[in-house]
């Protein structure tokens, strides 16, 4: 019987070195050496010492000289590797591809991160239009966005309810139109996506621009991840009685049943 991993004899420069990486994760922007130490809960002077090491190998860079630290080339690619191994990420590449090319929308797969949802998976759309501000780690509103309202509505309550009160401290008062104005209008849109299976927004940070956002389900049938298609408003139908809407959630219910 193997021994319990918290039991077994372990390097520590290695797990205080994943202190310091888990620091940079948390942070999301670039961290002084001062602030990595202090994070990481060593002194600036061992801090720096991992660093240099860390720098060689590539899992973090600095701006500059003696600037902030952030994570490197090799962070990324262990990231994607990463990425790449799971199920869910495997199974969408394809759906993403045919989605964009069908429906000339640009489509993302959205996960959970260490800020809430976060696309890990684009695909343009044929129309370079609607090539939109929208990359790889960039991060949805669970409040007030077609993708984070997804797992609001079929995510982790805890996960959810947690994001949901740091996204509360940054939009009141609403700044755009299709923003809530009170938790009750909050709770009623997320009962009716769950009733409905999606979740769409018209206009929300550009003019024109819609979005429509599936659940995407495991092979255990556990909610894992959200696909979104997005398009200018000529283009994408966010109409249910429309030709947009029932050819998404016809691809995106075929790919849920092969899972289970």
């Amino acid at each position: 019987m193997a021994k319990d991993d918290r039991s077994a004899r372990g390097i520590k420069s290695i797990a205080v070195g994943g202190r310091l990486l888990q620091a940079l994760i948390d942070a999301s922007k670039p961290l002084t050496l001062r602030e990595i130490a202090a994070r990481g809960d060593i002194t600036p002077a061992q801090a720096h010492a991992y660093l240099v090491s860390l720098k060689r190998v590539g899992m973090v860079v600095q701006q500059f000289e003696s600037g902030p630290y952030l994570l490197g080339p090799l962070a990324l690619r262990v990231g994607l590797s990463r990425l790449r191994s799971v199920p869910i990420f495997q199974r969408t590449n394809g759906l993403l591809k045919e989605l964009s090319t069908s429906l000339n929308v640009m489509s993302l797969l959205s996960v959970w991160g260490a800020k809430g949802p976060t696309a890990v998976m684009v695909v343009q759309a044929r129309d370079k239009r609607s090539d939109l501000n929208i990359r790889m780690g960039t991060r949805f509103s669970v409040l007030n966005s077609a993708t984070g309202r997804i797992f609001g509505a079929f995510g982790d309550p805890q996960q959810v309810e947690a994001q949901l009160n740091l996204d509360l401290e940054h939009s009141f008062p609403p700044k755009h139109q299709t923003d809530v104005t009170h938790m009750e209008e909050y709770r009623s849109q997320i009962a009716k996506i769950r009733k409905q299976g999606f979740s769409t927004i018209e206009g929300a940070r550009v003019p024109g621009v819609d979005a429509v956002a599936l659940p995407v389900f495991d092979e255990h049938g556990v909610f894992a991840g959200a696909v979104t298609c997005v398009g200018h408003a000529d283009i994408l139908d966010t109409d249910p009685a429309g030709d947009s809407i029932p050819a998404i959630l016809a691809s995106v219910n075929a790919l849920n049943s092969t899972a289970s």
